[in-house]
């Protein structure tokens, strides 16, 4: 999936981990949040253009001309399943991973290669059992595109290039028939009662300096013409301003900030051994429904507290905030100067959100004039009044080595009644900025952030062993 612009351009995100050992899958929702949570996005009617199939087979490839493809700023989300369909996949991974790019999109791109198999329409019967059932609950035809995409199309005689052959082509390959296996016909007889439009496109081979290359790095003089032809024809068919489609689920429009919950319900049903059945997709869709009308009635509110304390928060609060949540690869000076921890303030006429001068640790700090970050960091809140802070916590689980921030608001007991106020009813104001914050902590005294271990239990339990570098 693509993210915003970075200072190194833009970059994919992986927003599900598949841990193939296991064969689970995990959302990683703080990435999630930084791309639909960014100001200016998340309110945001949200399009997803997915691309699903065999591993391998040129999504990747295709992506990159839709990337090239996009000039204004819409909240277009272009989602890859790069590495699921691999050789490490059961069927069972592969279906999951099928489903969640189709229920989450409003146009799914089914990445074929030169044909349209049968076990290729058997990955749709989930979605026809899902779509009767939801017909029967909504009237309304729960999906809205699906694009078949065959790729390295070799009978341009029989079927032409574009959209016309492949609509010519699919009539035929979806014609029920006595022989086929029951499940078989009735996706034939029911895809275009759970879709709202289904189309085919065929495109030719991309030529085999792209196909045979190493060294092929996207360049389109290395791309056959008549490949890059029909590119020209397919790009715009879905990316195009006025054909743009946005997400819909039960009729209703689908924000950014609403796409995130619907992404948290479907992916707790595909926890178990087996697929799930239709009908707690069904209710999966309903809570993710409420979770969304919940986080919108939460953004309103968030927005009037915003406009009540009448607090703006700085632009180098936000830079700061980006700077620490951006690892990219960077020189040694540059490491050295990221911010480890730091504190942030109201100004004098309490109006603005700032940094708080002289209040941060530095990550070359550590070790030089800093041994513990941790305690450093805690000797740096005032005793007597409210502070944000962002901590750069490096920890080690069981498993593994961990980086993450944590957004702390320090409200201890004894500060002034009117600084508590303000600053709590402020603090809406500044964590709105700081999308894809996976902890927060509001702590109330020296004795709740003294001992290591507590921030440890927020970063996860008893599975934390250090805190940087130190045992829990």
């Amino acid at each position: 999936m693509s993210e915003p612009e970075s200072d190194s351009g833009p970059r994919p995100v992986q927003i599900v981990h598949v841990h193939k050992q296991e064969h689970t899958f995990e959302l990683d929702v703080a990435a999630l949040e930084s791309v639909l949570l960014q100001e200016g996005v998340r309110d945001l009617d949200v399009v997803v253009v997915s691309v699903a199939g065999a591993f391998r087979k040129g999504k990747s490839f295709l992506l990159d001309f839709m990337l090239r493809y996009m000039s204004r700023q819409v909240a277009v989300v272009l989602m890859d399943t790069q590495g699921a369909f691999d050789s490490q996949s059961t069927v069972k991974d592969c279906a999951t991973i099928f489903a969640l790019s189709t229920m989450t999109s409003s146009v799914p791109i089914y990445n074929l290669s030169q044909n349209i198999q049968e076990d290729d329409l058997q990955q749709l019967q989930l979605f026809t059992e899902y779509g009767r059932l939801a017909m029967d609950e909504i009237f309304l035809k729960p999906f809205q595109s699906l694009m078949f995409l065959v790729r390295d199309w070799s009978f341009p005689y029989e079927y032409n290039y574009g959209l016309k052959g492949g609509m010519d082509f699919l009539d035929k390959r979806l014609q029920v028939k006595e022989q086929q296996h029951e499940e078989i016909q009735n996706v034939r007889k029911h895809i275009h009662s759970c879709f709202t439009s289904v189309s085919c496109f065929l495109l030719p081979h991309p030529g085999l300096q792209v196909a045979t290359s190493p060294m092929f790095q996207g360049q389109l003089g290395d791309i056959a013409p008549e490949f890059k032809a029909q590119l020209e024809t397919l790009v715009p068919l879905l990316l195009k301003p006025a054909n743009l489609m946005e997400k819909e689920i039960n009729g209703s429009k689908v924000t950014c900030r609403g796409l995130l919950e619907y992404f948290k319900a479907y992916i707790k049903i595909y926890q178990g051994e087996d697929l799930p059945h239709p009908k707690s997709m069904l209710q999966a869709t309903a809570e993710a429904n409420n979770l969304a009308a919940v986080a919108s009635a939460k953004d309103l509110y968030y927005n009037h507290m915003e406009q009540a304390s009448g607090v703006t928060v700085t632009d180098n609060v936000i830079q700061v905030f980006n700077d620490m949540k951006v690892r990219k690869s960077q020189t040694q000076d540059e490491i050295k100067k990221r911010k480890k921890a730091v504190l942030f303030c109201l100004s004098d006429d309490k109006k603005n959100i700032i940094l708080e001068e002289g209040k941060e640790i530095l990550v070359g700090d550590v070790g030089e004039s800093v041994d513990d970050p941790y305690l450093t960091f805690v000797k740096m809140l005032p005793d007597n009044d409210c502070r944000y802070a962002l901590y750069d916590a490096t920890y080690e689980t069981k498993e593994t080595k961990k980086e993450d921030l944590v957004f702390i608001f320090w409200a201890p007991e004894n500060a002034p009644l009117k600084s508590k106020m303000i600053y709590a009813s402020s603090k809406d104001a500044i964590k709105k900025k700081f999308t894809g914050i996976k902890h927060e902590w509001q702590v109330n005294g020296l004795d709740e952030i003294r001992d290591r271990a507590t921030l440890a239990e927020k970063l996860g339990g008893s599975t934390v062993v250090t805190l940087e570098g130190s045992p829990v």
